[in-house]
């Protein structure tokens, strides 16, 4: 069991606690009539494990105050509670994470003491690990789960597995003329050979090769704003609000989710996201007459008035659909599909990557092209087509 230490509070004794999932969708009421701290609070079993929570503080007049707690901060604000062991815990297996990329990709599991692991491994090699539910924000590594550990460790190849089982017992069934059987007479039904082989856990099945384009409209700056405050503990509230994520791959990771998994963007509060084919193949044009470029965007509009007012426009594109290279350069046009200007994206977001793990869009590894704080992507439409085409790839 897990728990949170409350060591401040605010407002009018007495206190009670609820802890909810990140999306404040699901909510636990865990403690009532504090009156001082610090107090200790455990997450409830569903939420046990997970990386980002809220804890929401109601005082004795009713107010709320809302705290945000992530797993894999350097320090985490989880804590084990103080009867937890060093002791295995249960299906504490043998997982070895193999990075068969050209870059460092981070990877997940619980340990063997409940603990949150979160950490990059190395390009071009073999991670040996003990502890359960593993995952990967990259498909470039793979990840099989073996037999228990050893005395805390993981063995290496060749991998401990449960032995063949192999029936002991052959009979030939007779049959007599009497219509009666004794159970003397009855043939065992032949025990079936179960080999046990290591399971393997499939890695997330990579995207589509598309391009995402967000819109934030400068209109919806306090919509954008207030998701990113109630649920993100950092320093990114939107481009709207003059802020830009944070510089550094944990924390850009999990605002980046937040961000993504704001419910305007599905829901018609902000326009709708639009998709953009990125070819794996060099050959022939395009629906507006452009060449097709491998591993670049194909020319995409957005239609007049998409946007009311102005507002930033963000591309997302996976990492895999461009061979892990950057979209450093983009074209754009307010006026013709085939006269584009190429900007240069900002390098300080771009360089950083995040895996996406809501619903919004496919669940893989994107980074994230603008121009902010360079104002060339913060557009109007209205009244005219704006016109994209991924333009230079550089590593």
């Amino acid at each position: 069991m897990q728990q949170i230490e409350i060591t401040d509070l605010c407002g009018e004794p007495p206190f009670s606690f609820r802890v909810c999932d990140y999306t404040i969708t699901t909510c636990y009421l865990v403690a009532s009539a504090e009156t001082s701290v610090p107090i200790f609070i455990d997450i409830p079993e569903p939420l046990q494990n997970t990386f980002r929570i809220i804890v929401e503080i109601i005082d004795g007049s009713g107010c709320s105050e809302f705290k945000y707690y992530d797993a894999t901060s350097p320090t985490p604000t989880l804590t084990p509670t103080k009867t937890l062991t060093a002791t295995p815990v249960l299906g504490c297996r043998c997982i070895v994470f193999e990075n068969t990329s050209n870059e460092n990709i981070y990877v997940g599991f619980i340990q063997c003491d409940g603990t949150n692991f979160f950490a990059p491994i190395e390009s071009g090699t073999t991670y040996y690990a003990c502890g359960s539910n593993p995952y990967v924000t990259n498909t470039g590594v793979t990840f099989n789960i073996y037999t228990d550990c050893i005395d805390g460790s993981c063995p290496r190849i060749p991998f401990p597995i449960t032995p063949t089982v192999t029936p002991s017992l052959s009979v030939t069934q007779t049959q007599t003329p009497s219509s009666s059987v004794t159970p003397s007479q009855q043939s065992p039904t032949p025990t079936k050979t179960l080999t046990r082989t290591p399971r393997v856990t499939n890695s997330p099945t990579p995207a589509p090769f598309k391009a995402y384009l967000f819109i934030e409209p400068n209109t919806g700056s306090t919509l954008i704003g207030d998701w990113m405050y109630t649920v993100n503990s950092q320093n990114f509230f939107g481009f709207s609000n003059g802020s830009q994520p944070t510089q550094n791959q944990s924390d850009f990771n999990n605002e980046l989710n937040v961000y993504v998994d704001f419910s305007g963007w599905t829901a018609g509060t902000f326009p709708s996201v639009i998709t953009a084919t990125i070819p794996k193949t060099t050959g022939g044009n395009d629906s507006f007459g452009n060449s097709i470029v491998a591993n670049n965007f194909i020319t995409t509009s957005v239609s007049a008035n998409t946007l009311n007012g102005s507002g930033w426009f963000i591309w997302l594109i996976p990492t895999g659909a461009t061979n892990g290279l950057y979209q450093s350069q983009i074209d754009y046009s307010l006026s013709s599909p085939n006269l584009l200007t190429p900007l240069f994206m900002e390098s300080t977001i771009y360089s950083y990557t995040f895996y996406y793990t809501g619903t919004t869009i496919p669940n893989t590894t994107y980074r994230v092209y603008t121009t902010f704080p360079g104002v060339d992507f913060n557009l109007s439409n209205a009244g005219t087509n704006i016109y994209f085409r991924g333009n230079s790839l550089s590593s």
